[in-house]
């Protein structure tokens, strides 16, 4: 995977960009510099370019791969389940708000397993009930005011793919449509609880090492885009946190006494 060049210059950073980074700083003390790292649905690569930065060695792959102009990294296709690469190919598999797009989760995680090596994590940013609720509730605002061009209260932070679609339901008309491959909004309320994804994401050869929120305050649309983190950070604490981080570990039919991630990389 080949460096950018300082002549090709990354897209500009806006608000998702700022969220995605303070998430990345909540799980730096898995991060080692040295580890190989596979980022799977790594959409313009701005993730995979701090990871970079803090001197992993980063393979970034997604469904879609976005043009030149709007990559912060290389980013290669492959087909949303099967991942190109021989067994234990990784120290570190990471995922951000791409789980809740896969529709044969289970297989995805059987091949998360087979290139993770022995020891090695997975560590994935799933949404919360507490961004499918304010994502519903903003909606309705972005809906009322999105005829005003002047109106910068609100802002998409990432297009969502169902804004364009019509509704299928009366739930759709009051929630949205669903973010992701659950049939409804109010189905993404229940299973995005933090209890729901967890044990959707147990599967064989991994542990839970930890679990806890981003404490960040976002939705699907950014509401008031230029309020701080450190006043999301604030909200948090009452709203709740927009996402959820799953720490896992690969432990399985690992002999006594071999290596951690940090210990094979000489830290």
């Amino acid at each position: 995977m080949s460096t950018p060049r300082p002549s090709e210059l990354p897209p500009q950073i806006g608000a998702l960009e700022c969220f995605r980074n303070a998430e990345l700083r909540r799980i730096r003390k898995w991060l080692h510099p040295g580890a190989r790292v596979l980022e799977i649905g790594a959409g313009s690569g701005f993730q995979a370019r701090v990871l970079h930065g803090l001197g992993c060695a980063v393979t970034a792959i997604d469904v879609r791969v976005p043009q030149p102009s709007r990559r912060f990294w290389p980013v290669e296709p492959f087909d949303g389940l099967n991942l190109p690469f021989p067994e234990s190919s990784f120290d570190l598999v990471f995922t951000s708000n791409v789980l809740e797009h896969v529709r044969d989760r289970p297989g995805l995680l059987r091949e998360i397993e087979r290139v993770t090596s022995l020891r090695g994590y997975a560590i994935h940013i799933v949404p919360s009930a507490t961004w499918r609720l304010w994502t519903s509730v903003t909606r309705i605002l972005h809906v009322a005011w999105r005829g005003r061009k002047n109106d910068k209260s609100l802002e998409d932070a990432e297009p969502l793919p169902d804004q364009m679609l019509p509704p299928r339901s009366v739930l759709d008309v009051m929630l949205g449509r669903p973010h992701g491959e659950y049939a409804s909004a109010a189905l993404e309320l229940w299973w995005f609880r933090r209890s729901k994804w967890s044990q959707a994401l147990r599967s064989s050869g991994f542990t839970q090492v930890a679990s806890f929120g981003n404490r960040l305050f976002y939705t699907g649309y950014t509401f008031l885009p230029q309020l701080p983190l450190e006043a999301r950070a604030l909200a948090s604490r009452v709203l709740g946190s927009s996402c959820h981080v799953f720490v896992l570990q690969r432990v399985d039919a690992s002999p006594a006494g071999s290596p951690t991630v940090a210990e094979r990389i000489g830290r």
